[in-house]
């Protein structure tokens, strides 16, 4: 489901991130509220993150959210 092809897969985008972990990550916005979930399988972590609106500056405080999420919690 999540690496069956090269980087997307059944609706899920996916890379290696900077320490070597694949990351499958999907967002959500259908125009009322926006969400994105990154599940990081090789440390047994997933980050669900939703918004109540989709604007650009939800978009920018989801990536600082999930910056200091990943700075605490691991990547």
């Amino acid at each position: 489901l999540h690496y069956g092809l090269p980087y997307f897969a059944i609706g899920w985008y996916w890379e290696v991130n900077e320490v070597g972990h694949r990351v499958s990550h999907h967002t959500g916005n259908p125009g009322t509220f926006l969400s994105e979930v990154y599940i990081i399988n090789d440390i047994n972590r997933a980050y669900i993150i939703f918004t109540n609106v989709q604007s650009d500056d939800a978009t920018k405080g989801i990536a600082v959210l999930l910056d200091e999420m990943k700075r605490r919690y691991g990547q």
